[in-house]
């Protein structure tokens, strides 16, 4: 199964950049250090290669900030209120996921 495949049976929504046909894509690729392709960044993770496990689990949660101290962090999607704990600051606030 491709990438592209993937995300689009699983309904994710992703955006595409070539590295070969745009010169932005291939800076960027360069910056991280990237030498395979697929390559998924997700927030601020990357993923190298079609690992649907990784994918899952990175889409499968939202990022948000602290309402505190404003560092981001990872909430589970589709799980109803949560009491969510920030893990920089301690503040525990609810999230409706």
């Amino acid at each position: 199964m491709k990438g592209k495949e993937f995300l689009s049976k699983s309904g994710y929504h992703y955006e595409i950049k070539d590295v070969n046909e745009d010169p932005e894509a291939n800076r960027e690729f360069q910056q991280l250090g990237l030498q395979g392709v697929p390559a998924f960044k997700i927030g601020e993770e990357i993923v190298v290669g079609l690992d649907i496990q990784k994918i899952q689990s990175l889409l499968d949660y939202t990022v948000t900030p602290c309402e505190s101290c404003n560092k981001r962090m990872r909430v589970p999607k589709g799980k109803g209120k949560l009491k969510v704990t920030c893990p920089n600051c301690g503040h525990k606030t609810i999230k409706k996921t």
